[in-house]
């Protein structure tokens, strides 16, 4: 909470926006979580209360694109917050180069031979346990979760963060993965979001700026959003897969649990589908929620992991919240809405 030397309730706002509210005990009775969700709702609750400008202590983030943007200063702030200086308490093979002072390389990680770790221009962050192949290329500002393999030849540009147990190959630049999910092969992602337990899969490649170098708009709840931004990525949702050779269009959305497979993915893939473009036409099948559910429970089991019953209950609630959700976007089309 921004530090306000005023008595409560009042909301913090950034640019109009709520960002934050300070409440009585008679208001945080009736902001429940259902009321938060409904801005109609809560702005109905809060009309009338004092507006406090919070913009120098917070920043909104809005959309998938605004973590990406801000992933750079982020990783720098964090390393100074945690560890400045190197710290290598891994393995470090011959023939390996690490540039820089600000690397730490955790316990347990081996740093295989003719790697180039490059702290020169921002820090690296290096967890535990994990396996640097040889011939990759590291760049920072980068932060790398536990357990983390980086393959072969593998680059990883500046502005990247990878979660724990994830499996990285080919080409990434200033993009974010969420754990135990994999990109191990060839191919590039630049700019991109991309969700847990998903599989993208050999030379898939990903536009991340337009031919006009112009401002990208991005599929989001039925309409395309101005992004206000010149470079973005694909965004991927937790467990969902993409097929080999797949290429993605300038600031493409992929659902929940959804797969694409053949030469060109859509702009946009809705949550709980299987689009397959392969021999030049597109057909469009929704995954039944009882075959995807199996299916994100093996790739769980995969990495030993059991989903829990309130984990379970999410994974169907988005089913059903996503096809509101589209039902909803088609009612605007068709009333010009």
């Amino acid at each position: 909470m921004p530090n306000v030397e005023r008595p409560g309730p009042w909301v913090g706002t950034v640019g109009g926006a709520i960002a934050c509210v300070a409440v009585d005990e008679e208001l945080a009775g009736n902001l429940t979580p259902e009321a938060l969700l409904n801005e109609v709702r809560s702005e109905a609750l809060l009309a009338g209360v004092p507006r406090v400008d919070v913009s120098d202590d917070v920043t909104l983030i809005g959309y998938p694109w605004d973590l990406v943007a801000h992933n750079d200063d982020l990783l720098r702030a964090d390393w100074a917050d945690r560890a400045p200086g190197r710290r290598a308490l891994g393995e470090v093979g011959p023939g390996s180069h690490l540039l820089g002072d600000d690397i730490h390389i955790g316990a347990g990680t081996q740093v295989k031979p003719c790697v180039v770790i490059d702290a020169t221009a921002g820090p690296v962050w290096i967890g535990e346990n994990c396996t640097i192949q040889p011939h990759s290329f590291i760049e920072g500002p980068c932060f790398l979760g536990d357990r983390t393999l980086i393959q072969p030849g593998a680059v990883v540009h500046e502005g990247c963060t990878v979660g724990h147990v994830c499996k990285i190959g080919g080409e990434l630049e200033a993009s974010i993965f969420h754990p135990y999910s994999n990109k191990q092969h060839d191919g590039f992602l630049g700019h991109a979001v991309v969700g847990s337990f998903v599989n993208v899969a050999a030379d898939v490649v990903a536009s991340d700026l337009k031919n006009t170098y112009g401002q990208i708009r991005v599929p989001i709840n039925g309409r395309e959003v101005d992004s206000g931004r010149m470079f973005v990525g694909p965004t991927i949702g937790d467990h969902s897969k993409v097929g080999i050779n797949v290429s993605f269009p300038t600031g493409a959305v992929m659902g929940f649990c959804s797969s694409v497979v053949g030469p060109a993915a859509p702009k946009f893939t809705p949550s709980f589908a299987w689009i397959d473009a392969t021999g030049g036409e597109v057909r469009v099948d929704r995954y039944d929620a009882a075959r995807g559910l199996a299916i994100a429970k093996t790739v769980m089991a995969r990495r030993k992991l059991t989903m829990s019953p309130a984990e379970e209950a999410a994974f169907l609630d988005v089913r059903t919240r996503a096809l509101a959700s589209e039902h909803a976007s088609q009612v605007r089309i068709e009333s010009g809405g």
